[in-house]
């Protein structure tokens, strides 16, 4: 019977042309799909792919993966046709006719191809989730009516055979049980009985061919996510799957002859189609990545050097493996001979996906679709860059459209072109219902158009994007998630009053479960306890929630329902605030364009950090809004403190600033340094106003990175702020994404003559150095009235306070921009720019015009202003740094006469005069005058 089907004559059809771009697609459609089909059916499909192919292999399996020695198992084409005929006489032969349903429980072995097209030629294949709870999988077998379950037997290691009583005892109307993949040997009797001896004794001519399928008919159930608990069962006609065929080969850009390696588990459509039927048909190579495929550690350690025994033209893997398998490549990039990846079973991050081909070369073909299109409904062209949420073009004879429908389901308004909307479908392989036809309210819409339950929109050009899913399946890695089978047993614990389910983005899965409860009124619940008990009652490992919050009470619609889209945007929110490592209080999350996401980070758009958290938000589908925080409090930084000067010999730089006219406070000791200060009277209560020379005597004792800080040429070298909450400004400063350690509480002695000696106390914040362009760091004074005492900020060259630091960058502005968020700065000026802390009023009613300024130049501006200070280019050369500071005086001509005598040479400037850094300790020293 066999060689009957195998010399069946029909017009040759069509070859598939390049997919490049629309112009494509609209070629295609100038002919009916039928010119281009191989067969109106599975069988008849395959049939022409073993005769036109039949002295090439069609299947490499790949025993052991962590062994490349081993031999392969190796499956002609000739030889795959004849084992699904006679799987298909088997199931004859124990009954199965037209309607009869064969359920499969296998993982990806050598046999599992050839029964699921066996059990579609002789009635209709059920493939099922083999880590399903046995009871839904009972009850599912139950409902389909299966006869005749294939498992796979003890050698598994998923345990998928010890659920088999359970799986019996919820499925009475399995007659016939067939172990698979344990050898050869006698079939044996009973209910269970080994697959391969009696298939090998069954020639397919012992059973009539009366009852061959024809394209109307039924020819698989795949079951998919639903909303009553259990899963929902798909019908796909045999005139789908071979319509799929064409469709999903010509957005691959499948060739005769390619090798496509696969390891998607053979129980999900996209398995079985992409990874199976659909290779098969074009004259493909399928190899088989083993049992287990992508969830067998050995293959995913091994991957690029299976790739490189086994030189795949094109490769099938979801975004968890594409992120995978771009961290493990080492190999040079386009060396792999790969010309595609394949990926759709969850959206996959733009950044993964340019990662991963700017690491391997391999170009991404993102596709997507559905269980009910029987697997893709668009195809992303292999050129272009990938863009967030974009997944490709309408495929050939499949048409979308972006609508909104009516609560019953109806179409209310077509939106235009680039508007979001639910995204409708209709295409020759949409499937042909649910077994429960009650399942189809909402699915099924008049006119032949389907209701995907995506959120997305339709470019001018074409393209789709898919922003977001108004049904609420949860998809876990490329696998549905019903969240009523969390819902149920959560709101029938006695101390739940209502809960709710939802998916939460995940960087690795796609999405993972994650719940909300309202607890009953006098009810006091820790959540992780709560977790445990009602983990216990989830039948699907895959859908225990990672947490479980308790709120005051959930969002609610009008009519009474949870809201879950504010509650999915609540678990991006804390997402989002979990990867960047800021305060939850400090996140927002609100809806973006196109339906998504937008998470509102406090940071300033133009600070580095805001790149970086946007960049790793994308990687979750997410958007980011710059929302940097506009209350001084919430930094608790109040102004510039002082300037850290640094000298290789404290003593001797403060006697050359005391020959300046300046007053100079003894030596103090701390551990690992030394200073001596200059004190000005402090502008605003709670600040100090002074410049601290600073030298590093013991740099393993010094507080770290302060070695870091001061390993420098003599001059200045950090901006050191005020504030009020050292805590507060620490957790300020890591919600912007900066690296810095606890605060150090600090006390030193500070003698003041006379054999006294005072404890100055404070708590300084330290960053890092080299997350700005200029070093600084924060102090909050616990004693400050230390450093305004009228003997040490009263100085005979008439310096009254400490009003400016001088820095020089190549871009002043964009120096600027570093400073924003983190001191909640004013920024104004081109050339030079002046950064000042606060609004127009500070705490206390001071003026902002009264703060100290970081005053930042250009080298050009520098060299303008102040002519002679920086001799030969000196700064132009060099990178952006701290050059000086502003003084003011109460009396700009006695402190130049001071100045000349004490040979500092001043020099008259716009601003008054200035001094040279090479009589001012390196540092540009500036004095202006000022009215009192």
């Amino acid at each position: 019977m066999t060689g009957d089907i195998l010399n069946q004559t029909d017009p040759a059809p069509l070859p598939l042309p390049p997919f490049h771009g629309a112009a494509d697609v609209a070629a295609m459609e100038r002919r009916p799909i039928e010119d281009y089909l191989t067969g109106g059916t599975v069988t008849a499909v395959l049939a022409y792919a073993a005769g036109r192919f039949a002295d090439r292999v069609a299947m490499r399996y790949l025993e052991a993966p962590a062994d490349l020695s081993r031999p392969l198992v190796e499956i002609g084409f000739a030889g795959l046709f004849d084992r699904v005929m006679r799987a298909s006489a088997l199931f004859q032969s124990l009954g199965v006719g037209r309607g009869g349903v064969v359920a499969t429980l296998l993982s990806g072995l050598p046999q599992t191809l050839e029964i699921a097209w066996g059990a579609a030629d002789a009635g209709i294949m059920m493939p099922v989730n083999p880590f399903l709870d046995p009871d839904i999988i009972g009850a599912m077998l139950a409902r389909a009516g299966a006869s005749v379950l294939c498992i796979e037997g003890p050698s598994g290691h998923d345990g998928t055979w010890e659920k088999l009583p359970a799986i019996l005892a919820a499925a009475p109307c399995i007659r016939h049980v067939l172990v698979v993949g344990e050898g050869a040997g006698d079939a044996g009797d009973g209910l269970a009985r080994h697959y391969e001896p009696l298939r090998d004794a069954v020639p397919p001519a012992a059973v009539s061919r009366s009852g061959a399928p024809a394209p109307q008919d039924i020819a698989a159930y795949f079951h998919t996510g639903g909303t009553t608990g259990q899963p929902k069962i798909a019908r796909l006609t045999h005139h789908n799957i071979a319509c799929m065929c064409v469709i999903a080969g010509f957005g691959a850009g499948l060739r005769a002859g390619d090798v496509v390696a696969n390891g998607m588990p053979l129980f999900h459509v996209g398995g079985l189609m992409m990874g199976g039927f659909t290779p098969i048909a074009h004259g493909c190579t399928i190899v088989q990545l083993g049992r287990r495929g992508y969830r067998d550690p050995a293959v995913m350690a091994g991957l690029w050097a299976i790739v490189g025994a086994m030189r795949p033209d094109v490769m099938i893997g979801p975004p968890t493996v594409v992120a995978a398998a771009t961290q493990s490549f080492d190999g040079l990039a386009g060396a792999t001979g790969v010309r595609g990846w394949i990926s759709s079973a969850s959206a996959l991050p733009v950044e993964v996906q340019r990662r991963f081909t700017a690491r391997t070369g391999i170009p991404i073909r993102q596709a997507w679709g559905l269980t009910e299109a029987t697997l893709v409904l668009t195809y992303m062209p292999a050129s272009g860059d990938p863009v967030p949420g974009l997944v490709g073009l309408c495929m050939p004879w499949c048409r979308l459209k972006a609508v909104r429908l009516t609560p019953d389901g109806r179409i209310a308004q077509e939106m235009p072109a680039g508007q979001p909307g639910t995204i409708i479908a209709r295409s020759p392989a949409l499937f042909a219902g649910y077994l429960d036809p009650a399942a189809n309210a909402g699915v099924l819409l008049p006119d032949g158009w389907l209701n995907t339950g995506d959120i997305g929109l339709i470019d001018a050009e074409g393209f789709v994007a898919i922003t977001g899913r108004d049904k609420d399946v949860i998809i876990r890695g490329g696998h549905n998630i019903d969240p009523a089978m969390i819902e149920e047993p959560l709101n029938a614990h006695p101390d739940v009053a209502l809960g709710a389910a939802v998916g939460q983005p995940d960087g690795r899965v796609g999405e993972v479960p994650v719940a909300f409860v309202m607890l009953k009124a006098g009810v006091d619940r820790d959540p992780a306890a709560l977790l445990r008990e009602v983990a216990a009652l989830i039948p699907e490992r895959a859908a225990i929630p990672r947490w479980i919050r308790i709120l005051p009470r959930l969002p609610m619609t009008a009519v009474g329902k949870v809201h879950k889209p504010t509650l999915r945007r609540e678990a991006a929110r804390l997402a989002a605030a979990a990867l960047l490592a800021i305060p939850e209080d400090r996140i927002t999350a609100d809806d973006g364009d196109g339906g998504r996401i937008r998470i509102g980070l406090p940071l300033n758009a133009q600070a580095p950090a805001f790149a970086e958290a946007r960049d790793l938000l994308a990687e979750l589908g997410l958007d980011a809004a710059a929302n940097p925080p506009t209350d001084a409090a919430t930094t608790a930084i109040l102004d510039i403190d002082h300037l850290m000067v640094r000298a290789g010999d404290a003593v001797a730089a403060g006697d050359g600033f005391a020959r300046l006219g300046f007053t100079v406070t003894a030596r103090s000791d701390m551990p690992g340094l030394c200073n001596r200060l200059i004190c000005f009277d402090a502008l605003i209560d709670g600040a100090c106003n002074y410049i601290e020379i600073m030298e590093l005597t013991d740099p393993a004792k010094a507080p770290p990175p302060m070695p870091r800080v001061l390993d420098a040429p003599d001059g200045p070298v950090s901006t050191v702020m005020s504030t009020t909450d050292a805590d507060r400004t620490a957790r300020h400063l890591q919600a912007l994404g900066m690296r810095l350690p606890p605060p150090l509480r600090i006390t030193r002695d500070w003698p003041i003559g006379g054999g006294q000696v005072i404890s100055p106390s404070f708590r300084v914040v330290i960053p890092e150095p080299g997350q700005a362009p200029y070093y600084w760091n924060a102090c909050q004074h616990l004693t400050p009235w230390h450093y305004i005492r009228p003997e040490v900020i009263t100085h005979p060259n008439h310096a009254r306070q400490m009003v400016a630091v001088i820095a020089c960058a190549a871009d002043p502005k964009t120096a600027a921009q570093a400073y924003g968020a983190a001191w909640m700065a004013r920024i104004e000026g081109t050339d030079p720019v002046s950064v000042r802390v606060g609004g127009d009023t500070m705490p206390g009613g001071a003026s902002a015009a009264g703060h100290v300024a970081l005053t930042i130049y250009s080298p050009a501006a520098l060299a303008r202003a102040f002519p002679g200070a920086f001799p030969g280019g000196s700064v132009a050369a060099g990178p952006a740094r701290l050059t000086g500071f502003v003084v003011s005086t109460d009396d700009i001509e006695a402190s130049f006469a001071w100045l000349a005598a004490a040979g500092a040479a001043p020099e008259r400037c716009d601003r008054g005069l200035f001094v040279r850094p090479e009589h001012a300790r390196g540092c540009l020293m500036i004095f202006e005058a000022i009215d009192d």
